[in-house]
């Protein structure tokens, strides 16, 4: 399990980066925001537009480090809304342990999938006054995004997280 005083760097620039606030936790590992620092900014900074996935040390293997650089390497990904690896990170050791991703949106909040639509209750206070097409508008754009990453033979293995506007769809 990482602490977020926990320092990870990025083997191709040596950057490093602190794990601070954490927005997310799955079956696969945690998101968190992070500040990193180098050695032309030895302050850290915090990059607004990122996060850094870690994986559990129980889910991090070879062949999926195998993936996550084949991913890394396709410069040609690009699906909306999804966030894709961008780089490797690495501990002390030097053992890959997750990646910096780009965050889905600025203006939207990161929901729990199986605990904001599939419970009525968390899912009429997240989003009062959705009606029965709004959660079909939701479903057909996951259904969708799903798709498209198929066609780039990637298979996703999580769907625990999601991000949504907090307005209905139309």
């Amino acid at each position: 399990s990482s602490a977020a005083s926990d320092v990870y760097k990025r083997q191709s620039n040596g950057n490093e980066y602190y794990l601070g606030k954490k927005i997310a936790q799955g079956g696969e590992g945690s998101i968190y925001e992070f500040k990193q620092s180098n050695k032309y900014a030895p302050s850290a900074v915090v990059p607004k537009q990122c996060y850094i996935k870690i994986y559990h040390e129980s889910i991090i293997d070879q062949a999926r480090v195998d993936k996550i650089k084949l991913i890394i390497g396709n410069k040609s990904l690009k699906i909306d809304g999804v966030c894709f690896p961008l780089a490797m990170i690495y501990n002390k050791e030097n053992e890959p342990v997750g990646y910096v991703m780009k965050r889905a949106s600025q203006n939207r909040e990161v929901y729990d999938l199986q605990r904001s639509l599939m419970i009525r209750p968390e899912l009429e206070k997240l989003f009062y006054g959705w009606k029965r097409h709004n959660l079909v508008a939701v479903c057909l754009n996951i259904v969708n995004t799903i798709n498209a990453i198929h066609r780039y033979n990637i298979l996703p293995v999580s769907y625990t997280h999601l991000t949504l506007p907090t307005t209905p769809y139309v």
